[in-house]
């Protein structure tokens, strides 16, 4: 119980300084682009608000804001189904400009909207064009966000060199329910939204990419094979010319699939790069996209699969092709998972690859040539760069034709001087003998070889053996066994932990120290615990006296701080080598204008926290921290720079130091007061005087609040006579409270007739939400049918097909149309006024008919007022055709006894709508600022939500 206890503190302080509320991004999409391109990019992520700069290492990429798109509320998805349905209506030759952009934005982002996302952290969206510059560097970069609360976290980016094709973001996946999953499934995007068609130029191509041709039905006869039948979440094939680069994102229970054209001899070489670009996912097992990559010929038949590459879980499939004809390649999830952060980079093509290099590292200084296997290379060795002064790893990589480069494998510089192994060394008798301290380079040739050092040593010392190799991308999983010269093995390593190896989730180099018990030649063994070999696991093995060191990494990779004094806090991890138990001093080595403040480690610590402070004024962006960790070891003193690092989670549980490139800080200046928040207090302040001026018009002689029901009535707040009488109903969250839920079928609430209803003049007022309103005509409520009146909507038995979804009062046959359709799942204030010849309608307090005349004065009839389900006798006059019952909620009916006017309709809607405390009018008020400063809300139409706006006291 106790070590459960201090596992769940670990896990709730992991993390260190960063905040709660810390800008966040959880995937980038897609995440690299060719040299010389342009295109957009997608980033999903959490509390990514106020947006100002997307920051990228390294020279030659920029980037620009486009659009900004948080997790709304349905609160203000119905604010946006108001706005997109008033300028829907507006004739297209009459829209401005923007207007018409407007509505283009607010018809996606509805169709889109997902009120339950499969994940939060990544459901707010940005888009920002990035261009690459011709002579940028090819290779990994780090991409960031600058929000208004700080940084984000870092995320691979890739300049490439290649030609890319791009599919179009997915929308946001909504949350799987048990039992329902199925309804999380996205729909095919079909023909006309595949891949990249939608995103493309007035040229044909994508921005930043090409044009991929989007196949249909069969293919020149060709089967689908293994990778089995297109479904209905599945997208279109796609063509695509290679070599190239394909940019993806993986939907739940998807498999893309790409038709590749291929000659005989060729070596296709397909490398996918996901878990490299999205680490570690912290609600999903094993805790990363598992991808998996599959070739078909044209008979169908699999030629090639691949689901991880060697030790990595990101495949890499080579095959050489037997015939000419094309090739159909799939990607998929091992287990059908799939959502936005599901992202890949797949490069497809005769392409160079290194399969191994040896050695895998050499002595600082030292020139060596390292000799590199692979596939499509065009030279077999490489020069690593000179000038390092300090131990570290190095990526390197090898060239194909046309000067492409390969994939980058790690390689070692180390102090110690270096050697190569001499063959053979698989026994005793043909050990290689060795002098300490030494590191030696060697490999695993075959499986279940095993490589013998000798060396000799006296009583007492104390000796460390290491192995680098799984650090050094090598699949060796190595076992040391140290033999004493009497033949009894007296040290025994397979696995150590090592908290700076952030990617390796398996850390299977070995590490061990022993004090040597007697003189003589002892023995070092060398092998795989799985029994595996081949030229690809290599090592380094070190044996020397103890070399007490560490390493630091700094969590998170950034920090922000207020200009001129503030500060921000960042946690320090020390990583300990070889038992060193020194105390470590912490200091700021540039930039100048911060002051770095925390105490030193002791000799027990591991973990402490570091303040930055600033003296300087607002930066415009933001700048590079170098921070040292020094101490005295064995009388000298060690200098190491601090490596920057995320604080991950994999699969809701483990934890990991994932290391960044840079360690950034931002100084935030002032910022300017916005003009609209004197606005806001402006119209808080006449919200509030006009919720105490305005009054219920007179003439009210029933009210339903549909609040509440006792023994099947509902009861009427003007006079309880009047109560209604509920039928099948259900609750649901109203218009203003409670409402209540009418299937459609055989629910209704009947309100009996009475003076009140017999009436030549009167206005009825209601709020109403409809489902599946298109499907059919359906009737809201009636009183007498066609002799009477009756409130219906019109679906698909509209003889006028151009009038689906209007509202139309029909008063003794003559019929009152809405200007305005409505559509589902919104909540719509319907008021019809009648003053004895004359009807109108209106909609949300606007007015949609002027009037509709009646052939005489409206003579009431003696019927009950029927809300929901009805017979329809009376519509088999003229032959009328069938009406359904209402399918929806109602909530908030008043009835006038007499018409009203269009003030008085104001303020009867604006009496009926919620009244909120002043912590939610200032959230609805900042979520109208919001939506005005993204241009999605008209300024007439912010004003006036504004002033829908009331406080109570």
């Amino acid at each position: 119980m106790k070590n459960i206890i201090t596992l769940l503190i670990m896990l709730l302080c992991a993390g260190g300084a960063a905040a709660a509320n810390d800008p966040y991004i959880g995937f980038v999409y897609p995440a690299g682009g060719q040299r010389g391109s342009t295109f957009r990019v997608t980033f999903g992520g959490q509390f990514i608000h106020g947006v100002t700069q997307v920051v990228v290492s390294g020279e030659g990429v920029a980037a620009q804001i486009i659009e900004y798109n948080k997790k709304i509320s349905p609160q203000t998805q119905r604010i946006l189904v108001e706005q997109r349905d008033e300028l829907k209506y507006v004739p297209e030759n009459q829209r401005s400009p923007e207007e018409s952009v407007m509505l283009a934005r607010l018809n996606h982002m509805i169709g889109v909207y997902v009120q339950q996302p499969a994940c939060d952290s990544i459901a707010n969206i940005l888009i920002a064009e990035v261009k690459i510059a011709a002579d940028a560097l090819p290779g990994e970069r780090e991409i960031r966000l600058l929000a208004a609360t700080g940084l984000t976290n870092p995320m691979a980016f890739f300049v490439g060199q290649l030609p890319e094709f791009t599919g179009v973001p997915l929308p946001t996946s909504a949350k799987a329910i048990l039992g329902k999953e199925g309804e999380s499934l996205r729909k095919s995007r079909g023909a006309t939204a595949p891949m990249a068609a939608v995103m493309k130029g007035k040229d044909g191509t994508m921005p930043g990419g090409q044009g991929m041709e989007l196949l249909e039905g069969e293919m020149d006869g060709m089967e689908m094979g293994e990778s089995g039948e297109l479904s209905e979440v599945d997208d279109a094939i796609a063509r695509i010319k290679t070599p190239c680069v394909v940019n993806g994102q993986i939907g739940a229970g998807t498999v893309d699939r790409y038709l590749v054209a291929c000659r005989a001899g060729q070596e296709l070489i397909v490398e996918v790069k996901a878990r490299a670009l999205v680490p570690y996912l912290a609600d999903a097992v094993p805790g990363w996209f598992q991808p998996v990559v599959k070739l078909c010929d044209s008979s169908g038949a699999a030629v090639a699969y691949n689901d991880d590459y060697l030790f990595k879980p990101d495949p890499v499939l080579m095959y050489q092709i037997k015939r000419d004809g094309d090739y159909l390649l799939s990607i998929y999830d091992a287990i059908y998972r799939g959502r936005e952060d599901f992202v890949y980079r797949m490069s497809v093509g005769t392409l160079p690859f290194v399969t191994s290099w040896f050695p895998l590292g050499c002595q600082l200084g030292e020139s060596t040539a390292i000799t590199v296997k692979g596939v499509n290379l065009t030279q077999d060795q490489v020069l690593p760069e000179s000038g390092f002064k300090a131990p570290q790893l190095t990526l390197l990589s090898a060239t194909g034709a046309g000067k492409i480069l390969s994939n980058t494998f790690p390689f070692a510089l180390d102090a110690i001087p270096d050697l190569n192994e001499k063959e053979p060394n698989n026994s005793t008798g043909t050990a290689h003998k060795l002098r300490l301290p030494v590191i030696v380079n060697g490999c695993i040739n075959r499986p279940d070889d095993k490589d013998f050092f000798q060396f000799e040593g006296k009583a007492g010392e104390q000796v460390v053996a290491e192995v680098m190799a799984r650090r050094l991308d090598s699949p060796l999983d190595s076992e040391i066994m140290l033999f004493s010269p009497s033949g009894i093995c007296v040290g025994y390593n397979d696995d150590v932990d090592d908290p700076g190896s952030g990617l390796n989730t398996h850390h299977a180099d070995s590490w061990l120290t022993l004090t040597l018990p007697e003189d003589g030649t002892y023995t070092c063994v060398i092998s795989d615990v799985q029994h595996k070999g081949g030229s690809a696991y290599a090592y380094r093995l070190r044996l020397s006296a103890p070399r007490p060191d560490f390493d630091l990494r700094l969590v998170p990779s950034h920090v922000a701080m207020n200009s001129n004094g503030g500060s921000g806090t960042l946690t320090a991890h020390l990583i300990r080598r070889d038992g060193f138990t020194g105390p470590v001093t912490l200091r700021l080595k540039e930039p100048k204008g911060f002051e770095l403040q925390a105490k030193p480690f002791d000799d027990t610590q591991s973990v402490i926290q570091v303040r930055i402070k600033t003296t300087l004024p607002g930066l415009q962006k933001p700048v590079k921290l170098v921070i040292e960790g020094e101490s005295k070891i064995n009388g000298e003193v060690v200098r190491r720079e601090a490596v920057a690092a995320e604080d991950r989670m994999q699969a809701f549980l483990w934890r990991h130091l994932v290391p960044a490139q840079e360690l950034l800080a931002w100084v935030r200046g002032k910022a300017p007061e916005k003009a609209v928040v004197g606005q806001k207090k402006a119209a808080q302040s006449q919200a509030k005087t006009q919720a105490k001026e305005r009054k219920l018009p007179p003439g009210l002689v029933a009210h339903y609040s549909f609040d509440a029901t006792v023994d099947g009535w509902t009861p009427c707040s003007v006079d309880t006579n009047n109560n209604a009488k509920v039928t099948k109903t259900g609750w649901t969250q109203g218009w203003n409270k409670a409402g209540y839920a009418l299937n459609g079928n055989n629910s209704r609430i009947d309100i009996k007739d009475g003076r009140h209803l017999n009436l030549s003049r009167f206005s009825i007022s209601i709020h109403i939400k409809g489902y599946k309103i298109k499907d059919e005509n359906r009737i809201l409520f009636d009183k007498g049918g066609y002799t009477g009146y009756i409130l219906s909507i019109l679906g698909s038995e509209d003889e006028h097909g151009r009038n689906k979804g209007r509202l139309c009062f029909e008063i003794q046959g003559k019929r009152c149309l809405s200007e305005q359709p409505v559509t589902d799942n919104a909540w719509y204030n319907v008021v019809l006024t009648v003053d004895e010849k004359f009807a109108k309608m209106y909609i949300d307090g606007k007015l949609q008919r002027e009037s509709a005349i009646v052939k005489k004065a409206f003579t009431p009839v003696a019927d009950d007022l029927v809300i929901g389900a009805r017979e329809d006798k009376s519509f088999q006059k003229k032959n009328r055709k069938k009406r359904a019952s209402f399918e929806g909620a109602v909530d908030e009916l008043m009835i006038f006894n007499r018409a009203l006017t269009q003030q008085e309709v104001d303020d009867a809607f604006y009496c009926s709508i919620p009244h909120y405390n002043q912590k939610q009018v200032q959230g609805r008020m900042n979520d109208l600022d919001d939506l005005l400063e993204r241009r999605l809300i008209s300024k007439e139409f912010h004003a006036r939500k504004l002033k829908e706006l009331s406080l109570e006291g």
